[in-house]
Parts: C-alpha cells; sequence; structure tokens
C-alpha cells in the first residue's frame, strides 16, 4: 500500500479497510473476512486513519484498534507511539474525543504503554503553549487519575508540572489545574499540600478551603483519623460508593481504638452509625455494627450513654440479628449494649421488647439473655430479672408459636438456675 499526502484517499486504496468504513467496527458487527487477523496486518496504517478528517473514519479506525488492543499483544513500538499521540491530541471540543479517551483507559491498562503515555503528557502536551491542547491534556489526566488512581499515574510524577500551569493567563486552564488539585489530593494530599504552595494566595486559599470541607475529606484515599470530627460523621452518610464507606468506617474503627475519638463528636458519630447500621449493603451495616458495639465500649461511663438512652442502638442491633448477613456482628454488638446497662435500664427495655415486639425479635432477645446475659449477670440483675421479667416470660412460654414458646421457657430455666446457683453459693459462704 502506499501512502498518500491526504490519509482520506487510503479509502481508495486496495485495503479491507476501503471496501467499506461501515464495516470498520467492532468485532461483532464485522464480516467473517475482516477478522482481527486481518486488522492486524494493517495496524501501521492505523495512525493515517485516526487523523483523517473524515470524523467516521476516525470512529472506525479506533473500533479497529480496540479490536487489536483486546485481541493481540501489540509492541509498544513507534505505530504505537504515534497512535498514543493522535489519541491525546484530539481536542475536547472533538466529536472524537470520547471515543479517543475510551481508546486511551484501555491501553493504560497495559503496563507495556504506560510510559508511552506518561512521555508524551510530561515532554509533550503538559509543557504545550496551545491552550486548547493544555485544556485537552488536563481533562484526559484527571480521567486516568479518576479511572485508575495513584497507581498508573502517581499524583508525585505529574503534580508539579500541573501546579505551574496555575500562572498561565487562561480561565479555563486555571479551572482544569485546579480540578486535577483536587483530584490529586484524594490520592495523594501530602504531595499535593506541598505543591500548592507555588499557587498564588487567592487559588492556594480556595483549594485549602476545598480541602477541609468534610464532604471533601471523606472521598480523600488517605483521611487520618485525628482529622475526624463531628461533620465529618454526618457527611459519611452521604458517600455513595459502598467499598467507600466501608473503607471510612474501618478508619473510625482504628480510630475509637486509639482513642482519637473525641467525645464532643461521640453525637453525631452515633447517629451516622445508626444510620449506615441500616444499610442496604450488608458490608457496610456490618462494618456498622461493629463500631457501635465499640462505641458502647469505649463511652458506656460518658455521656454517650444518655444519647441512646431510648435503646435505638439496641433495636436495631435486634433487627439485624435476624438477617443472616448481620447476624452474628449484630449480636455480638447486642451483647456489648446490654453488658453496658445498669439494672433498672436493662431491666425496664427488656420488659418494653419482649411486650412490644415482633416474634423475631422477641426470640433473639431471649436468645441473648440465656447465652449471654444471664451467664454473667449480676445476682441484683437475676433478682430483678425475677421480679419484673419472669411473668412476661411465663406468659411467652405458653404462645401458640413453638420458637417463642422454646425461647421463653429456656430463658426463664437460664435465670432459675442461675438464681439458684448464686443463693446456694451465697448459703456455702455463710454455712463455712
Amino acid at each position: 500500500m502506499k501512502y498518500n499526502d491526504n490519509p482520506h484517499d487510503l479509502l481508495s486504496e486496495a485495503s479491507p479497510l476501503s471496501e467499506s468504513v461501515s464495516d470498520f467496527n467492532s468485532p461483532a458487527k464485522l464480516p467473517s473476512s475482516f477478522t482481527p487477523e486481518l486488522l492486524l496486518e494493517h495496524y501501521p496504517t492505523l495512525p493515517l486513519y485516526l487523523n483523517d478528517p473524515c470524523f467516521e473514519v476516525q470512529e472506525k479506525a479506533m473500533d479497529g484498534f480496540q479490536t487489536l488492543l483486546k485481541t493481540f499483544e501489540l509492541p509498544a513500538d513507534q505505530t504505537m507511539h504515534d497512535i498514543i499521540s493522535t489519541l491525546l491530541l484530539f481536542p475536547t471540543n472533538s466529536k472524537s474525543k470520547d471515543k479517543s479517551t475510551e481508546c486511551l483507559l484501555i491501553v493504560a491498562t497495559k503496563s507495556g504503554y504506560r510510559p508511552i503515555v506518561k512521555d508524551l503528557l510530561i515532554n509533550h502536551l503538559i509543557p504545550s503553549a496551545d491552550m486548547q491542547l493544555l485544556t485537552s491534556t488536563l481533562e484526559t489526566l484527571i480521567k486516568l487519575l479518576v479511572t485508575f488512581g495513584n497507581e498508573y499515574f502517581p499524583v508525585q510524577d505529574y503534580a508539579e508540572q500541573v501546579a505551574k500551569l496555575a500562572e498561565v493567563e487562561n480561565v479555563r486552564v486555571q479551572e482544569m489545574v485546579t480540578s486535577y488539585m483536587k483530584e490529586a489530593w484524594k490520592w495523594d494530599r501530602m504531595a499535593v499540600l506541598e505543591i500548592i504552595e507555588l499557587f498564588g494566595e487567592e487559588q492556594k486559599e480556595e483549594l485549602r478551603t476545598w480541602f477541609e470541607e468534610p464532604k471533601n475529606v471523606c472521598k480523600a484515599k488517605s483521611v487520618v483519623a485525628y482529622e475526624f470530627s463531628g461533620d465529618f460523621y454526618l457527611e459519611l452518610l452521604k458517600v455513595e460508593d459502598p467499598s467507600r464507606r466501608c473503607e471510612m468506617l474501618e478508619e473510625i474503627s482504628k480510630a475509637i481504638d486509639e482513642g482519637l475519638i473525641k467525645p464532643e463528636d461521640v453525637t453525631s458519630l452515633s447517629k451516622a452509625i445508626k444510620e449506615l447500621i441500616q444499610d442496604f449493603n450488608p458490608l457496610v451495616s456490618n462494618q456498622a455494627l461493629k463500631i457501635f458495639g465499640q462505641l458502647v465500649e469505649a463511652f458506656k461511663a460518658s455521656t454517650f450513654k444518655e444519647h441512646f438512652a431510648e435503646m435505638e442502638g439496641l433495636k436495631l442491633a435486634l433487627g439485624k440479628c435476624t438477617e443472616e448477613s448481620t447476624a452474628a456482628n449484630a449480636r455480638n454488638c447486642l451483647k456489648k449494649i446490654v453488658l453496658s446497662l445498669n439494672t433498672q435500664e436493662l431491666t425496664e427495655t427488656i420488659k418494653s421488647i419482649l411486650t412490644n415486639s415482633n416474634k423475631l425479635i422477641i426470640i433473639e432477645i431471649c436468645l441473648c439473655l440465656t447465652n449471654d446475659i444471664i451467664p454473667d449477670a449480676e445476682f441484683s440483675l437475676i433478682e430483678a430479672m425475677n421480679i419484673e421479667i419472669k411473668s412476661i416470660l411465663i406468659s411467652l412460654a405458653g404462645d401458640d408459636s413453638a420458637e417463642i414458646k422454646k425461647a421463653a421457657s429456656d430463658c426463664l430455666t437460664s435465670i432459675r438456675r442461675y438464681s439458684n446457683s448464686e443463693i446456694n453459693s451465697k448459703n456455702n459462704i455463710v454455712l463455712s
């Protein structure tokens, strides 16, 4: 095949690509004779098609390139360099920009091609004096960072060069620089906080203010526990990605273990956690149950007790005991809540639950009492149960439901056994 000055003229040459522009599409739509193997033979001509002035030709060339990327291990040669360069050069307002970005994201998944992308960005595109090209380059860099994070396109490799563009007297370029810094901050906060010292005071202040907003702190991958605050916990409820909610909850869990949660923030935190216990995602719900149990242990002698005096947490935990995916963590949380209560609080709460709850909740509270509470209870609590709860349990032991009947009967047996054991123990001490 000979090369013409106008790449579009190649469509009239004797190439499979010239048979029909509309045939140059995804593998599923290619005729049987138009195979990936046949595309591979004409791989060196792809840069010409990508540079064709016709939008449709560009689109079909990019479809073909995607087919090749997904089918073969193409060499990181001059042809690949030319293709990637062309993909990066599509301006923001180009009809082919979305498709070129789509191709670049596939290219970026291949470790052998990433050095080419890095070289083009750092040595050719970011230093460009073309404002339209700069805007497009920054848009692409942000997209790569959003998609792949810090691993493939590390902030430290690009941020300093991008920061220098803040001096460019072009509003759109400055906006894109700010957008890049905000995204980069989510992945490498320390690097960005150091680099923005190169900015003017106004731009620096704008970024610092943005960085400090709790809703943005929630998005940062490198958030540190000592920066948590009441507002942060409430913003946690608005994080859409379940995996991100789990990550933030894990950070909070560590902060509780390390004693970094401030007492004045416990009210906001407990409110957020109780919401997340009810989360549709069992991973989030399980993590929230674990943290609620930690909070009860850490703050049971403080104002936190006042905040959940209505036993919202206990009732939520009971509800989650009835769901298979959260039952284990819910029962552990429930045990911690119950053990943190004094005798009066506990007996009043149990009476309320036994008389005003559905079948599954009644069974769960009976199981909790039988297995976790009564065996380790003080004699004063067992005495109080004999007085306050025993009559309710006797009534439930005659319930029509076999499950409730068994749970209540087992609970009564446990109360009697440990009550007698305590009395006998006291008598033996007196006799001796």
